[in-house]
């Protein structure tokens, strides 16, 4: 065969594809470049740019569709508002303690895995350790949920265990909202993360982005860096070779701690127990895309500063607009819904 008619039967089995494509990003483009700031703190159009940048290829393209169904302004205002609302705000709503003897198998098996070493500095935990209750303040090591919503894969599995504390159908259709995001604005191809694994997933569908095991949304790591990974302070950017991820810290990383990162960045995860599976590429792609999205959209920050207000209220009266006073409320029946361990 010619190369002239194999370039004429690839162009004719792509354009189908890339068509569609080229123009919802022009009609994207068209309608956020009329778009009318409403004050000067509107970050709308700045947002949608950043988020478009940083969801993979999948995400892209339903972000697409659905900025072209926006029919104005407003609309696109309250697109953005449901992406913070309905995924930012959770990531990084404060968390109740919940302590259950599952999650104490799911950190041992972690730290099998890992080998007894933190992912991030490689540093191998002291004999010690093992001598040590889980919840012990001194333990060095703790398993890091990389997205904090095991119970949404419980929901999403139909095995929804009883909690501590009731989920209302308020609470179940806020994890949800979360799940919904997750799968239009974060489903990621494996060969888009690992080139080198090309031709094995080819041919592969897009996986469900919570058929995991809980182990796969571990990572082991000093007990110091875990606060600051669930605060999206520093995250993990898939690299060309598998189970190699470059460490970005953020501004709100304490510098002192980047003494422990290793010198090139890179974070290499090895197995040490192959009975439990290494950290999933995929929901650490999705954790490095959302705390980009939190560090260059500001949100991280709002958020924090949103907690803190919340922090303050439940100690007296709380001295801040009726506007304020409804995202601290959203806060607050948020952190409701994510538990937390110290494990």
């Amino acid at each position: 065969m010619s190369p002239g008619k194999k370039r004429r039967i690839l162009l004719s089995y792509f354009i189908p594809f890339l068509l569609p494509l080229i123009a919802n990003e022009r009609a994207m483009n068209r309608k956020l470049d009329r778009y009318k700031e409403t004050k000067a703190a509107d970050d709308t159009v700045e947002f949608l740019d950043i988020l478009f940048e940083y969801v993979p290829p999948l995400g892209r393209k339903s972000l697409f569709k659905d900025v072209v169904r926006c029919f104005d302004d407003e609309d696109l205002r309250q697109l953005v508002e449901r992406i913070e609302f309905g995924l930012l705000r959770p990531m990084l709503s404060p968390r109740l303690e919940m302590v259950e003897s599952s999650e104490m198998s799911i950190r041992d098996n972690c730290v099998s895995r890992d080998g007894n070493r933190c992912a991030i500095t490689n540093i191998l935990a002291p004999p010690w350790y093992w001598g040590l209750s889980w919840k012990s303040t001194g333990t060095p090591l703790s398993a890091a949920r990389i997205i904090p919503l095991d119970m949404v894969m419980d929901m999403k599995l139909g095995v929804l265990r009883p909690q501590p504390q009731s989920l209302d159908m308020d609470e179940r259709y806020r994890h949800g909202k979360v799940w919904d995001i997750l799968q239009r604005y974060f489903r990621y191809h494996v060969p888009s993360l690992h080139s080198d694994y090309l031709s094995h997933y080819s041919s592969l569908p897009v996986p469900d982005i919570f058929e995991f095991e809980k182990e796969q949304n571990r990572l082991v790591m000093a007990a110091v860096l875990r606060r600051e990974f669930e605060m999206f302070h520093f995250v993990l950017e898939a690299t060309h070779t598998l189970n190699h991820y470059y460490f970005k810290g953020f501004s709100e990383l304490p510098s002192y701690l980047m003494v422990f990162v290793p010198r090139d960045r890179i974070v290499r995860l090895k197995n040490h127990d192959s009975r439990y599976l290494l950290p999933s590429p995929i929901l650490l792609s999705i954790h490095a895309a959302i705390g980009n999205l939190l560090h260059e959209s500001s949100r991280g920050e709002k958020i924090q500063q949103l907690k803190e207000d919340l922090s303050r209220s439940r100690h007296g009266p709380a001295r801040v607009g009726s506007s304020k006073i409804e995202d601290i409320f959203s806060l607050s029946k948020l952190s409701r819904l994510i538990p937390y361990d110290e494990g």
